[in-house]
């Protein structure tokens, strides 16, 4: 299979560290943020208390990824993907990282991959060039719009896309292996 995964917040932990960083630098609790279920969307035009923070998030991104965390058990699972002969074509739509830069954190965090499309704002695109047989991802927007083109998706689990009940979601990277499993038999 070629399978399709996005960087942040299903391979890496991005969102909650930039919400760690929104709380210490804008005088915020932490923990009160988090309870609030915010997207990415809040944080980039405001909500509630909180300002836009756009520019604030574009303008120290690249400082802030080499700081992202890796979720458990996403390397040896996508190490097992690929031994086991598929692709992994990793599709981000980090467009704020210097140049290099996502190569280098993949490389400096041995994160396996066949192919990488960086600022991949539209995922479809990707998908449908990629001849993708499957895509993981974090959106809800990215996995309706390329499930729409008859491409299989997985929903992976984060607090701010758990309203959605129309995707087939996996909760943890063993769960990943265990649905791509399932569909190659």
């Amino acid at each position: 299979m070629r399978i399709g995964i996005d960087i942040d917040d299903t391979i890496t932990e991005s969102f909650v560290y930039v919400l760690d960083k929104i709380a210490k630098d804008y005088n915020k609790d932490y923990n009160e943020l988090l309870s609030k279920n915010l997207n990415w969307d809040d944080i980039y035009h405001g909500y509630d208390d909180l300002p836009p923070l756009m520019d604030y998030v574009f303008s120290n991104y690249h400082k802030w990824i080499p700081e992202f965390e890796i979720k458990e058990d996403a390397i040896d699972t996508m190490q097992k993907l690929i031994d086991d002969g598929h692709e992994i074509i990793l599709v981000t739509a980090r467009s704020h990282a210097l140049p290099g830069q996502n190569v280098k954190y993949l490389k400096d965090n041995g994160v396996p991959y066949t192919v990488l499309h960086e600022a991949a704002g539209n995922k479809v695109a990707v998908a449908i060039e990629e001849k993708l047989d499957l895509l993981i991802d974090d959106s809800i927007n990215n996995c309706t719009l390329v499930k729409a083109q008859g491409i299989p998706v997985l929903l992976y689990d984060n607090p701010y896309n758990r309203k959605c009940t129309t995707l087939d979601r996996v909760n943890s990277w063993k769960e990943v292996y265990e649905v791509v499993n399932n569909m190659t038999k």
